[in-house]
């Protein structure tokens, strides 16, 4: 028990003193502030359920559990339940944000804490990111979370809208992941509903994804072989 309140004192003062550090640098706010204190956070994992954080402590936590991708599921859970204003308002800069990693890991956060008037915004962003890998991410977590809604969006994508690749890209996504380890019955059930053709246009699509990963792949074991294993042509002089 007093190991347990020693913890619990030290992260309360290390957290306290990074807060007025932070709110000291930006006038009292921590708009935009995103850091990647990754040691407060990990020391600060027994207030995780801790029901006497204010709200600016929750916050300050919440920013840098986005930034570092870290125990984004559990800060994003505890901000819904205790201040859901400031959850939204953190959640809509980290979309918003220059930094793909930020956006993806605002993703993640959305979809696991099941975070439903966001989860619109998942999608969108599975077609419209500037990024190629935060769409990915955005494909691969709504796939993890069966939401058949999103899948049904990306079809109507897939048909009639501007985004047309693009869906069929998160679509192929979704497929490749089918095919693999992690089963979905929402999206085996959403893809036999398919016409033929757009069946076979994930298909294709999904195959040239793999194929592109694998060459990455190939041309990275080669390059590490040609630096490490192949001796330099010095070494055979005389």
């Amino acid at each position: 028990r007093d190991a347990a309140s020693a913890d619990l004192l030290y992260a309360t003062d290390m957290l306290e003193r990074v807060l007025q550090r932070e709110l000291g640098r930006n006038a009292g706010s921590l708009q935009h502030y995103f850091g990647a204190e990754e040691g407060l956070l990990e020391q600060c994992s027994v207030l995780a359920v801790h029901p006497s954080l204010f709200d600016d402590e929750l916050e300050l936590l919440l920013r840098i559990s986005l930034k570092t991708g870290r125990d984004v599921e559990a800060w994003c859970r505890r901000a819904q339940l205790d201040a859901s204003e400031m959850l939204n308002r953190v959640i809509q800069e980290a979309v918003d944000s220059s930094d793909s990693r930020l956006r993806r890991h605002a993703v993640r956060g959305i979809c696991r804490a099941s975070l439903e008037s966001w989860i619109h915004m998942v999608v969108r962003m599975s077609v419209e990111d500037s990024s190629r890998r935060v769409r990915a991410v955005c494909a691969y977590e709504l796939y993890l979370s069966n939401r058949r809604g999103a899948m049904e969006v990306l079809v109507e994508e897939m048909r009639h809208g501007a985004k047309r690749a693009v869906a069929v890209g998160a679509l192929a996504t979704m497929k490749t992941y089918s095919s693999q380890s992690h089963r979905s019955h929402t999206f085996h059930t959403v893809f036999d509903t398919l016409r033929g053709a757009e069946r076979m246009e994930i298909r294709v699509r999904s195959w040239f994804d793999r194929l592109e990963t694998s060459w990455w792949s190939i041309g990275l074991v080669f390059a590490m072989t040609v630096l490490f294993v192949v001796p330099p042509a010095s070494a055979f002089k005389m």
